[in-house]
């Protein structure tokens, strides 16, 4: 079973971000989900809010959140190459309702 553990991210200057981690049989809190968790918050964010993102967790495979992040690129979404790929592996790993990226009561 997998449990949602709430941490906190620290990015850029002093934003904290809190980190929803799913620890399943050892698996630690990683600077790669801290980094994806802040630039989803960050980015993601200028342009929509994050209800949009939390309708596709866990319905989306991997494929279907590069083709979205490609998209939003292209649409002008401040994401670099290596940013994108932290972002779309940990999109894809998270269950449905998962914080930060629902809001509350999702």
């Amino acid at each position: 079973m997998v449990k949602i553990l709430f941490g906190i991210a620290l990015m850029g200057l002093c934003a904290l971000v809190p980190l929803p981690v799913a620890l399943a049989a050892g698996e630690a809190v990683t600077s790669s989900d801290a980094k994806a968790s802040a630039l989803v918050m960050e980015r993601c964010i200028l342009c929509h809010d994050t209800r949009r993102i939390c309708e596709s967790l866990g319905r989306k495979g991997k494929d279907g959140w590069d083709k979205t992040v490609t998209r939003m690129i292209g649409k002008g979404a401040p994401v670099g190459p290596e940013q994108k790929q932290l972002i779309v592996d940990w999109l894809w790993i998270l269950p449905e309702g998962s914080a930060p990226v629902c809001p509350e009561g999702q």
